[in-house]
């Protein structure tokens, strides 16, 4: 059965996983699905104790075993511990922190105002979750226990059941994930169905409160396509060719340099938000690309023998690593054109141990495949431009909306002009990748980048349903003289009904106090029109007011 409280025993839990026994996809997901929609059913996943409770489990599938994903993520992309932790471990537990400080406040109903002629009304938003049986949530293979646990901290949060998929393509983590959250996690909060394409497939089959997938633009379309024949909302967190703008009004050039080479060689280059290609101002060129040049030598080593043996991680799969290879090789061929390879090169680089050096080119032809493919690999082609107009030509010509955009300059001014010249998703200036860690940042594509967000508040408002809920007492004082009902005729009745809807002012949303003395008055009023109206009827219009007038003149 599932320990929920289980602690961690001394021993590591991914270094004696037996093989698992193989198991059909639709019985498996049949299986997943009633315990999800028994947690609908019961209505547990509405309170607050239920969301706090499976945050503090999920934070422990990640701190209790920190070593023990590091090791996984070795195995899957060669990253090395600190960068495991920093990147990955780390950003979960922060993440999953954040949504716990605020989920109490963030399922709050929230009272807003309302129109004038529907006076009385007492209005409320809220935050509920999504249907039955819950979300799924799709990985990435750049990323494994991030960009899985993160968006699930928020659907969580939100009070949904949560599916996790992870990505075939990193093993390790895909197994461990699996044991952990089978350790930690009720079975009717979170569950981990791994497998390749069959099993995304059948799990595409049936209908999700919402789906949230991160890769490639090629499989999001299926994924789309797929999610549109049970009318599932999705979330795609896609990538694209994010440029990077080194301005003539440039800071220094030696820390522009070290944080273009952090960005670009972090995780190996396969990073969505990572800069794809470079252009800098001609002024700038020559010296950039020699502090480029130090740069990689200052933090991966001198020689090639050094960078290989360095901190620098591997590419997940070996496929992936040729295809980087022949990249590199294209521009290689194309040194007649003008194209050269700064520093790095296809010989230096061994797609069987899926390693891919650090590879700057300079001038690669335009219809070369590093300038019209996203690379998602440690290559950065370099191009210089003369004006900003032509900086700009060169990003709007690209195919598809970037991810993000990077600009490095010392004005805020010439950085507005390219953040409204060039469309992209977001924007960084004189830094790349580091708005990534900021929870209180959404974190989403625009057009062929994908669409959605998510991160801190954006995943909770993501991952739950807005709903409103309206209440308005019944009585004549609050009917407006019955203006709103059948006949309305050409006449009075009408044009006071217009006037009323568009001169009534807006009413605040009031405390108790002033809602209590607000009602009040309006009985009051209900009752003398009610008294008038009498009086007019049984005395006639001139007699029955002056009657009225009488009657409510207060006594010297």
């Amino acid at each position: 059965g599932r320990t929920r409280n289980g602690e961690p025993t001394g021993k590591k839990v991914g270094s004696s996983m037996k093989k698992s026994v193989s198991i059909d996809p639709e019985v498996e997901l049949a299986k997943i699905r009633e315990t999800f929609a028994a947690t609908h059913k019961s209505q547990a996943n509405l309170s607050l104790k239920w969301r706090q409770q499976q945050l503090k489990q999920l934070y422990k599938v990640v701190a209790n075993h920190q070593d023990e994903w590091t090791d996984a993520l070795k195995k899957d992309l060669g990253k090395e511990r600190v960068e495991g932790l920093a990147m990955e471990t780390f950003q979960c537990m922060l993440e999953i922190k954040h949504q716990l400080k605020h989920v109490k406040e963030w399922m709050k109903p929230k009272h807003v105002p309302s129109p004038g002629f529907n006076i009385v009304s007492f209005n409320t938003v809220e935050q509920r979750p999504l249907l039955s049986p819950g979300v799924l949530i799709i990985g990435p293979s750049n990323y494994p226990l991030s960009l899985v646990l993160i968006p699930a901290a928020g659907s969580i949060a939100g009070g949904n059941p949560t599916l996790l998929k992870p990505s075939e393509l990193c093993p390790a983590s895909s197994r461990l994930m699996k044991q952990l959250v089978h350790k930690y996690m009720d079975a009717g909060a979170m569950q981990v169905m791994e497998g390749a394409v069959r099993e995304t497939t059948v799990i595409l089959q049936k209908g999700w409160g919402k789906v949230l997938f991160t890769g490639s633009g090629r499989v999001g379309k299926i994924v789309a396509a797929a999610a549109a024949k049970t009318l599932t909302p999705v979330v795609l967190e896609l990538g694209g060719k994010t440029p990077v703008i080194v301005d003539e009004n440039a800071p220094d050039l030696e820390r522009v340099a070290h944080r273009l080479v952090w960005g670009k060689t972090l995780n190996a280059g396969q990073t969505c938000v990572g800069p794809d290609y470079l252009l800098v101002h001609a002024k700038h060129t020559q010296k950039l690309c020699e502090n480029l040049i130090l740069s990689v030598r200052q933090q991966f080593g001198a020689t090639s023998e050094k960078i290989k043996s360095s901190e620098l991680g591997r590419i997940v799969q070996v496929g992936h690593a040729k295809r980087l290879v022949e990249l590199i090789r294209e521009c290689e061929r194309a040194e007649k054109h003008g194209c050269t390879v700064i520093i790095g090169g296809s010989k230096l680089c061994n797609a069987e141990e899926r390693y891919v050096t650090p590879t700057l080119i300079m001038n690669a032809p335009m219809d070369s495949r590093v300038m019209t493919e996203e690379i998602f690999g440690p290559i950065l082609p370099i191009k210089e431009f003369e004006t900003r107009q032509e900086a700009m030509d060169i990003v709007n010509s690209m195919s598809g909306t970037p991810l993000a955009m990077y600009v490095y300059t010392k004005s805020q001014r010439i950085f507005r002009q390219f953040v409204d010249a060039c469309p992209a998703a977001s924007y960084m200036r004189n830094d790349c990748v580091a708005h990534f860690g900021n929870a209180h940042l959404p974190i989403g594509g625009l057009g062929s980048s994908g669409h959605g967000h998510y991160h801190g508040r954006s995943s909770f408002d993501t991952f739950t349903h807005t709903c409103i809920s309206v209440y308005r007492p019944l009585g004549f004082g609050f009917e407006f003289f019955f203006l709103r009902y059948h006949p309305f005729g050409t006449g009075f009745k009408g044009w006071l009904l217009g006037s009323v809807i568009m001169h009534v002012p807006e009413i605040p949303v009031l405390r108790w106090l002033w809602w209590t003395l607000f009602l009040g008055a309006c009985v009051c009023a209900a009752f003398l029109l009610d008294l008038v109206s009498l009086v007019v009827v049984r005395n006639g219009l001139a007699t029955g007011l002056e009657m009225a007038v009488t009657w409510l003149r207060v006594p010297p």
